[in-house]
Order: C-alpha cells, then sequence, then structure tokens
C-alpha cells in the first residue's frame, strides 16, 4: 500500500517462495511452496489479462491509501474498493501470506 496518512508496506513474494516485507505489515508465512506460488502468479497474469487496471474509485478519503500488485513487470494500483477483480486478487494474495496489519 502507498500512500494516504497509513504507514505503507509491501509484501513481496519471489518465484522461490521466499515471501518478504517492508513497513507495517506482520506475516505469519515467510515461505510459500513452489505449486502456491505458480498458482498464485497464474491468477493474476489472468486478472492483468481480464483487463484489470488502475483506478481512484470515485468517493474514496484520499486519506486511505491506495493498494497495488505489482506482477510479470506491470503494476495495478487502486485507490478504494470499487474494482471486485482486483480485491478479489488482493484478498487472495493476503490470505497466501497471512497479513496482518499492525
Amino acid at each position: 500500500m502507498s500512500g494516504g496518512n497509513i504507514t505503507p508496506f509491501a509484501v513481496t513474494i519471489e518465484p522461490s517462495g521466499q515471501v518478504s516485507h517492508t513497513g507495517f505489515a506482520k506475516l505469519r508465512r515467510n515461505h510459500l511452496s513452489r505449486a502456491k506460488v505458480a498458482s498464485l502468479s497464474r491468477l493474476a497474469r489472468q486478472e492483468f489479462a481480464r483487463g484489470l487496471t488502475s483506478r481512484r474509485c470515485p468517493g474514496t478519503n484520499p486519506d486511505f491509501a491506495s493498494g497495488f500488485i505489482r506482477a510479470s513487470g506491470r503494476t495495478v494500483t487502486v485507490h478504494g474498493s470499487c474494482e471486485p477483480s482486483f480485491t478479489k486478487l488482493w484478498d487472495t494474495l493476503e490470505r497466501a501470506v497471512v497479513l496482518r496489519r499492525g
């Protein structure tokens, strides 16, 4: 996440399965299986291919951070919750690493 008045954080899942983070986030998993990484990568590529694009959702409070997903050399940033496919992908990634904020 970036921007807003919330301390930003980033979570990185390497092709090897190593999971790391910066900023204000806690992870319960620091490694994923290669099969899980392949599955997550496939899902991200599918969503990007279906036309997932960056957006700023109407009525979103500017104090809240934007979420971003970077995969296959592309970054999609969404500010708000008006993009269901982004939210679904984000939630899937969050569950994979068992992300806890704070």
